[in-house]
């Protein structure tokens, strides 16, 4: 339906009051701004068989205009189409199917296809078949005080409630319930995991087990740079300039769906100066490269990307750590570790070196220096007690030079 045609000039309707948006279908429908973000749809929802008169009905949406259009617009549709009042019937499954297919076009794949995990995976069906408009706060504490029980991590808990609390806010917004319950329970306490880092000598170790490994510069790239797996994964010829990587995407697989290359995790692009070694690395590599593309010929796939199979096709997480990660950590004696620790690891090293903080974010590319500053709370202590031993000899230097003027 267009709403230009829906909510159009209408010469031949009489004054209506300020903040009142008219419809073409004088009877049919309207929209009035309440207060800021607050609007109130009005429309006929059908005539009585015994009297003939009219049924309106009226919902408040909360949000933008668009919104409040978009609500009516549904309305008016599902009255055209002969089918019941959504309020009515809508089940909290429903809905959440619907905030899946039709609100979440802006998130990843990955992310979709994560929502729809979790719902599947935590939230049991006689919860599912509950009448939207009846679900309550006690329903979801009930849920989230079982899944605690059954021994789940708090932030499972609190992962499964965010993707509820989402799906319930925009239902709020659309005037199909009163408020967001999945605001008003209670949860678990986070429980800070601790990151299992490298020492700088247990990485001199990796680099040298590393040293004939196919994906040797994948290796000094994650642990010198800090980048995500899958931003170095993702990362083209195009995107290496002499000492520097422009990180622009990453490699993202999602069950079922195979693979993609998306925005970064912050959808944006950032510069990331390399250190020697990782230069020659990564020059060892793309001459290997070139030689396994003309042994191919037609058969290689060039896709341009840095870190691929020997075909050329994008290469994939779980068989690169089964098959080369883990089995260089066993041969050097090191701890069994995540793939991703590498990027933890980049991040220790630099701070424990002396690196300010704010540098360190602008590398790993998160959005705020606070979230830098809590992930690598644990390396802040020594670097305060350094910092305080530089003070002092700063100052004792600077004291005993006075004293000999």
């Amino acid at each position: 339906m267009d709403l230009r045609v829906l909510f159009g000039y209408m010469d031949t309707l009489n004054a209506i009051p300020n903040g009142t948006t008219p419809s073409p279908h004088r009877h049919r429908g309207h929209i009035s701004l309440i207060r800021k973000a607050v609007w109130l749809i009005r429309w006929e929802e059908r005539r009585c068989p015994k009297t003939n008169k009219r049924i309106r009905r009226t919902k408040r949406v909360y949000g933008s205009k668009k919104d409040a259009e978009r609500a009516l617009t549904a309305e008016l549709k599902r009255i055209d189409a002969g089918q019941p009042a959504r309020q009515a019937r809508l089940t909290f499954g429903d809905w959440l199917e619907e905030h899946d297919e039709n609100w979440c076009n802006g998130l990843s794949a990955r992310t979709v296809h994560g929502y729809r995990a979790v719902i599947k995976t935590y939230v049991p069906k006689h919860l599912l078949r509950r009448r939207l408009q009846e679900l309550s706060p006690s329903d979801l504490q009930e849920l989230f005080n079982e899944m605690s029980e059954r021994g789940l991590s708090p932030t499972t808990v609190r992962g499964l409630r965010a993707v509820l609390r989402r799906a319930l806010n925009r239902a709020m917004k659309l005037g199909l319930v009163e408020r967001n319950v999945a605001t008003l329970v209670d949860l678990p306490k986070p429980v800070r995991i601790e990151i299992r880092v490298l020492s700088p000598e247990e990485v001199r170790r990796f680099l040298d087990e590393a040293e004939s490994d196919r994906f040797k510069a994948l290796w000094y790239v994650l642990v010198t740079t800090g980048l995500r797996p899958g931003e170095a994964l993702g990362l083209k010829w195009g995107d290496w300039d002499g000492n520097k990587l422009r990180v622009r995407r990453a490699l993202v697989r999602v069950p079922g769906q195979g693979w993609s290359l998306e925005d970064t995790k912050t959808r944006r692009s950032r510069v990331v100066a390399l250190p020697e070694m990782t230069i020659r690395a990564l020059e060892e590599h793309r001459t290997r490269q070139k030689r396994e593309r003309l042994q191919l010929g037609e058969a290689y796939v060039d896709r341009g990307l840095v870190f691929a199979r020997s075909t050329g096709e994008p290469l994939e997480s779980n068989n690169l750590k089964k098959r080369y990660f883990k089995p260089i950590l066993e041969a050097a004696g090191l701890p069994a570790i995540r793939l991703y620790d590498l990027r933890h690891t980049a991040a220790t090293l630099r701070l424990v070196n002396g690196e300010h903080p704010k540098v360190v974010q602008e590398m790993l590319g998160h959005a705020s220096i606070t979230l830098t500053m809590d992930t690598y709370s644990h390396v802040l202590p020594g670097m305060q007690e350094e910092s305080a031993a530089r003070l002092d000899a700063l100052l004792t230097g600077a004291h005993r030079r006075s004293d000999h003027i």
